[in-house]
């Protein structure tokens, strides 16, 4: 009798797990614009997710007939586990008929101990990257005037728009630059391309609305976890749930904009790259993969951590592209830390015109 308790307080527990996991898959649906706090539920995927990963180990040990409950559960949200933890068999392709795309928030080429803007320079030169998108563009320090003058006699055409910048090798015919927020550093910049194969690309580098948490923010709150005060501590948590909601709605106004900017280009091959600021299982993420392929999603591996701070490990960098292109390798190169994000690489084949 005791046993099966036993095994009964564990199903209940494991079913609750599995309903809040549920629930933070579906909170992807809600727009954070109408429904901000629940957006945020996407933060927790991570925690949830594993909490019923460990569900396995205490089945294993009572009965392991129940396995299939968190096997089952966790397979009904799978498609999100690979958005966040993709396992592909892709290897770096040698050479061959392939686009290469750099996506890279630059951080304004920012020189402290640890970061180094002419570095940062020196790697986006160095990656001979096709198409080149990146964020927090600082247009007027030194390692970006050197970088463009590299580029420049490395056959790249370049477009800057609001702290964001497009190089491209091939022709840049029209360029359009949304700002959709009236944050500094926030917009969308587009170009059309006519790469050297003579296809037509429509490229698109973006930065979406940081989480508006101030460094005073994060200190007050570890303080007041530090010296155990509860109402510091309640009043500094409301305050950063407060900003976190906030910001995910205007991610979600601005995303919105990207969207119909990437479908107003639905007639050529869309490559859609940028600092989102929000993780593979969010609303904004789920919006682009509407219409558009995570290309890391689909040929990258692992969580692919390609933001530096100190807070959960998290990929908030990402390139969307349509069905013109497959996939075959991506990337976060987490050697390069002369940002405070680091760069996410992919390599694309150009399918044949689907219409022909």
């Amino acid at each position: 009798m005791s046993r099966l308790l036993l095994v009964y307080s564990i199903a209940t527990a494991n079913l609750l797990a599995l309903t809040i996991l549920w629930l933070v898959c579906l909170s992807t649906r809600v727009s954070p614009v109408e429904h901000p706090y629940i957006a945020l539920a996407g933060l927790a995927f991570p925690v949830v997710l594993l909490v019923n990963v460990l569900f396995v180990i205490p089945w294993l040990i009572v009965s392991r007939r129940w396995l299939l409950m968190p096997v089952i559960g966790i397979a009904l949200c799978w498609s999100y586990v690979k958005d966040y933890f993709p396992i592909n068999f892709t290897e770096h392709p040698d050479d061959g008929d392939y686009i290469k795309v750099l996506s890279f928030n630059v951080f304004n080429f920012n020189t402290t101990d640890d970061m180094n803007g002419f570095e940062t320079a020196e790697y986006v030169v160095w990656s001979d990257a096709d198409i080149i998108c990146l964020q927090e563009y600082n247009a007027g320090c030194n390692a970006a005037r050197e970088m463009e003058a590299r580029l420049d006699s490395a056959g790249y055409e370049i477009v800057k728009g609001n702290m964001l910048l497009i190089a491209a090798k091939g022709q840049i015919i029209t360029t359009a630059d949304y700002e959709g927020t009236p944050h500094e550093g926030n917009g969308i910049l587009t170009a059309r391309v006519v790469m050297h194969s003579g296809d037509t690309i429509f490229a698109c580098t973006a930065h979406l609305e940081s989480t508006g948490l101030s460094i005073e923010d994060r200190s007050a709150y570890q303080e007041a976890i530090a010296d155990k005060d509860r109402h510091k501590l309640k009043a500094s948590g409301m305050t950063m749930l407060h900003k976190l909601a906030a910001s995910s709605a205007e991610r979600a106004r601005q995303a919105m904009l990207l969207d119909s900017v990437a479908v107003s280009a639905e007639i050529y091959p869309t490559i859609v790259c940028g600092d989102m600021n929000e993780t593979p299982v969010s609303y904004v993420a789920q919006l682009l993969s509407r219409r558009l392929t995570n290309a890391y999603t689909e040929s990258g591996n692992g969580i692919g951590v390609s933001f530096r701070g100190k807070a959960f490990p998290v990929r908030i960098d990402h390139i969307f592209v349509s069905d013109e292109f497959e996939p075959m390798y991506s990337y976060v190169d987490q050697k390069t830390k002369s940002s405070d994000h680091h760069p996410i690489v992919t390599f694309l084949h150009r399918v044949p015109n689907l219409s022909q």
